[in-house]
């Protein structure tokens, strides 16, 4: 038998938060990733920065990082990515503690505040009987209007070739 035959075929799964960090840094698969995040953004990807220093959820016991952080110069906004391979309620949660450290840290100094927008786009390994994908922001309770600061999407990658998204 030959060598190369009995080494065993491994299949790297791209829902690894590391496989999916390495693969979004690989300028072959920018058009990929740009293909998946503009239907959110309404953006093109390749004009924005990927920050490899990524922000913590500032937990004491164990360093939860977030996968993903694009930033612009041109534009106000901060795209958040996270690959979600086990999705729980904690998970949502501590996502959504990204988005506010993110909406924090955006804030400038003194006193002309500007402050950019935040999109995050978490994709779930996760089937959604009824939806392939789930939008998120916030709303007032008395006027029912829209805080536009930041949108949450959630991708449910079970039923992404199934329902177009």
């Amino acid at each position: 038998m030959k060598e190369e035959e009995k080494k065993e075929k491994k299949f790297i799964s791209l829902l690894s938060d590391t496989t999916f960090k390495h693969f979004f840094k690989i300028e072959d698969y920018k058009e990929f990733f740009n293909t998946i995040i503009r239907p959110y953004t309404n953006m093109d990807i390749s004009e924005f920065r990927l920050y490899d220093p990524e922000f913590n959820s500032g937990n004491k016991k164990r360093d939860y990082r977030l996968d993903i952080v694009l930033e612009s110069d041109k534009v106000d906004l901060i795209i958040l990515i996270e690959m979600n391979q086990f999705p729980s309620e904690e998970i949502k949660y501590r996502n959504r503690l990204y988005l506010y450290a993110a909406l924090a840290k955006s804030l400038n100094s003194g006193e002309n505040v500007k402050k950019k927008k935040i999109i995050q786009i978490n994709l779930d390994k996760e089937k959604n009987p009824y939806i392939s994908k789930g939008s998120y922001s916030v709303m007032d309770i008395n006027t029912h209007k829209e805080i536009k600061d930041f949108k949450i999407h959630e991708v449910y990658l079970e039923n992404y070739g199934r329902n177009k998204i």
